[in-house]
């Protein structure tokens, strides 16, 4: 879990170096919910995510397909 972890976060910062603000906010809500999910993973008795990580993972896929300017509409069919 800790080589993921690091491989995380030196991935984040390079995300945030190159994407809009919109997708590093949307990229910190999934990062936020991975973390309180490795947190109850780690503690057996922490209180389990709240909210949805597919959906953050949507949003944020949304707002890089933006930054990228690839139409709302390719990949899905």
């Amino acid at each position: 879990m800790e080589t993921a972890e690091l491989r995380r976060s030196v991935l984040f910062e390079t995300l945030v170096l190159l994407a809009s603000p919109a997708a590093i906010e949307a990229a910190h809500a999934v990062n936020l919910a991975l973390w309180q999910e490795e947190i109850a993973t780690r503690n057996d008795g922490a209180t389990p995510v709240e909210g949805d990580l597919i959906a953050l993972m949507n949003r944020y896929h949304e707002q890089t397909r933006v930054d990228l300017g690839v139409p709302r509409s390719a990949g899905r069919g």
